[in-house]
């Protein structure tokens, strides 16, 4: 046996007397992978355990490390600016195309000089764009000066149903990164909205650092719960008898100097 971060990157304890019937698929916090049965340590009710991959269930977490960070992005105007003009309609008292802005707050109208092209070659610039379509469509969940999630939500509709493939590519791009968005297409009387939502620390803490002017945020809740966690997870694996010494050492390297997430099945 040996103690490993696998190529998910996710903490488990490679097992080769564990009986291979077939591959598990799960998803959490929007990402999905596959993989044979192994142990994994996951997190439940702030207790740490061993649970074999197939009996993974809903509540709890998998332990997810990465070892480079992105807090030193610096936000891409263009980018961002192409989620203003998302959403595009052509005016007939003016003969122009204007910002279309369904369910925004407020009723400014702007001209735009160009709808959103889909071109963003960097994580910066994806991540940017979100940062423009959360001031747009979405908002800061915080309470007291303490971030706790964003939330999007896009209207589908018509000719815009086709945005959520570049949506959805966008996602799997950031979460091969090692930042986690989830996504949810919500049916309505007016059609359907593409909601993206997430408690990444990691993206969250980029997007408070971006929104300081506006709005300065003292904490970020899933980043202070993750640096508690992260303590008692170094003690589980030292004390633990079913840890295995074999890999030990450098998991423990890794789990004290890279990032660290916690990603829950629901």
């Amino acid at each position: 046996m040996k103690l490993v971060i696998d190529q998910h990157n996710l903490l488990c304890v490679e097992h080769p007397e564990i009986l291979q019937v077939k591959q598990y698929t799960y998803q959490v916090a929007g990402y999905q992978f596959s993989d044979r049965d192994k142990w994994m340590v996951v997190l439940h009710k702030k207790d740490f355990k061993l649970v074999n991959l197939k009996h993974f269930g809903d509540w709890m977490n998998l332990i997810f490390v990465k070892n480079s960070g992105c807090w030193l992005l610096n936000l891409k105007s263009d980018a961002m600016a192409q989620g203003y003009g998302l959403f595009v309609s052509f005016d007939e008292v003016s003969g122009e195309q204007k910002y279309f802005w369904p369910g925004a707050r407020g009723d400014v109208d702007f001209v735009i000089p160009a709808p959103c092209n889909w071109k963003f070659d960097s994580i910066e610039e994806k991540i940017s764009l979100l940062y423009g379509l959360t001031l747009l469509y979405g908002k800061f969940e915080s309470k007291a000066g303490e971030l706790m999630s964003i939330k999007i939500q896009l209207p589908l509709f018509w000719q815009y149903l086709h945005y959520q493939e570049y949506l959805d590519e966008i996602i799997i791009q950031l979460q091969q990164q090692g930042l986690f968005l989830k996504k949810d297409l919500v049916e309505t009387n007016n059609g359907i909205i593409y909601q993206i939502s997430s408690n990444d620390w990691e993206l969250l803490e980029v997007f408070a650092k971006w929104h300081e002017a506006i709005e300065k945020f003292e904490k970020i809740s899933k980043k202070a719960f993750t640096e508690e966690m992260r303590d008692k997870l170094v003690a589980f694996l030292l004390s633990d008898t079913q840890i295995p010494e074999k890999g030990k050492q450098e998991v423990l390297d890794q789990i004290q100097s890279w990032i660290v997430k916690f990603l829950m099945k629901s």
